[in-house]
């Protein structure tokens, strides 16, 4: 069991013990009739359902103290639910995104980075290229797909019973990047290896989810920024992941309009 469900269930625990054993003693001094004894029954009786009351309504800060710190110390802002859930919870604050867009705008360095599989789900569906074609003349935008042409991305299609859906996916939407970006600014690269997770970088902000059985939708997806200081920070690790497959990969495109 880990701490906090070990915590919770502790609080529990004292939370009846002491309400039940104030309530006890409150009962039992109302059969005493002596006035010293009753007193002293009645201050105890009520300072453990006033203990009880408290450990209910108290927070664990002590632990909420130690997790931040070990989130703080590795640059994690929040950790949610699956990719889609990002800008529902707490960390939207500290985000300072509500949205996608608002997220890939205010990129500290203007450079965006954005690695996947395929990302139809993501790009199209979410309807993320308007918005990249848009902000491409003022930021350096890298799109990094799995190679269509390798055996990882036929065997990740196998597995999720789409027999080259990747493959079409990747090998359409990249040309399609290409052809509708007017301001051949987009970089889009194919990796050598299959990407091991779903990656947006704006900035100093990024947002990571790895690729497992369930895809990004619901995989735990962790929102890091550049302010941790532990040796390997969850976002100076994937910004160097990410710098060396770009630095291995097929570019697509070379126009001398790409921001280098």
């Amino acid at each position: 069991m880990n701490k906090w469900k070990w915590a919770l269930k502790a609080k529990r625990y004292w939370v009846i013990v002491l309400l039940i054993l104030g309530i006890g003693i409150i009962i039992i001094q109302n059969m005493i009739s002596v006035d010293n004894i009753k007193n002293i029954l009645t201050c105890v009786g009520t300072s453990l359902i006033s203990a009880s009351i408290t450990i209910f309504l108290i927070k664990f800060d002590i632990m909420d103290m130690i997790q931040n710190s070990s989130m703080e110390k590795f640059g994690i802002i929040d950790i949610c639910s699956g990719r889609d859930h990002v800008f529902d919870n707490d960390g939207v604050r500290e985000m300072k995104a509500h949205n996608w867009e608002e997220f890939l705008r205010q990129s500290s360095d203007k450079t965006i980075d954005i690695v996947g599989i395929s990302m139809y789900s993501f790009l199209v569906t979410k309807n993320i290229l308007p918005i990249i074609y848009n902000i491409a003349k003022n930021y350096t935008v890298r799109v990094v797909f799995a190679d269509p042409f390798s055996s990882e991305v036929r065997l990740q299609s196998e597995e999720e019973n789409k027999p080259n859906k990747l493959k079409e996916n990747i090998e359409w939407l990249s040309k399609k990047i290409i052809d509708e970006d007017k301001t051949h600014c987009i970089e889009v690269y194919y990796s050598k290896t299959l990407p091991k997770a779903f990656i947006v970088r704006s900035g100093s902000k990024m947002i990571i989810t790895p690729y497992l059985l369930k895809g990004p939708f619901e995989e735990p997806t962790i929102m890091a920024s550049n302010t941790g200081y532990a040796e390997n920070t969850y976002y100076e690790t994937y910004k160097n992941y990410i710098e060396k497959i770009i630095e291995t990969a097929e570019c697509l495109n070379t126009s001398p309009n790409v921001h280098r």
